[in-house]
This record gives C-alpha cells, structure tokens and sequence, in this order.
C-alpha cells in the first residue's frame, strides 16, 4: 500500500506497507501508535488508521520522528480506513 504525493515536484512516499507473511512487517508513514499489544497494532498514518490483528505481535523497531515501525507476530487481518477512527471507551475496555 503506498500513497505518492507530489512536493515541490518531487514525489514523496507517505505511507507503505511491508509484509513478510508470518513473520514480521515494517510500517512507513506512523505519526502515532494507539495501541500495540501481542494482538493489535494500531497506528495512525497521517490521518489515516492503520489496524493489524495478529497473534505474538512486538514492536521491534519503533521511530516516530522517522514514521517507522517494524513489529514482528503472526498477522490474521489488516485494515485500513481513511480517516482517524476512534476506539469506543466500552470497545477498549472489552479488549
């Protein structure tokens, strides 16, 4: 997944998403990690939401200043919305 915006007349790579099946992922373009536990990882990608669910998920690698995250787990889905969504308080205490 990779947006292209232009700048100056140079295209500039907003957000991207590397997947190594069943084994880890790298996430360009993070502005903020909502959640991150050993089944979700949720992020902001500018004003965009980022989810993966997943089993054994770990942040490996994490640098807000840089947008990047590289976490490691099993992934069973990943979604992405336009948008910031907003977990619901009763959604959040469920988990």
């Amino acid at each position: 997944m990779e947006k292209q915006e232009k700048k100056d007349n140079h295209p500039v790579s907003i957000n991207t998403l590397n997947i190594t099946f069943g084994q880890d992922f790298q996430v360009h373009g993070v502005t903020n990690v909502l959640e991150c536990s050993d089944k979700n990882f949720v992020a902001y990608l500018g004003d965009n939401t980022l989810s993966i669910g997943g089993e054994n998920l770990s942040i490996e690698f994490l640098d807000i200043d840089h947008k990047q995250a590289h976490i490691n787990g099993s992934i069973c889905s990943v979604k992405f919305a336009q948008g910031k969504s907003k977990l619901s308080l009763l959604k959040k205490l469920v988990k």
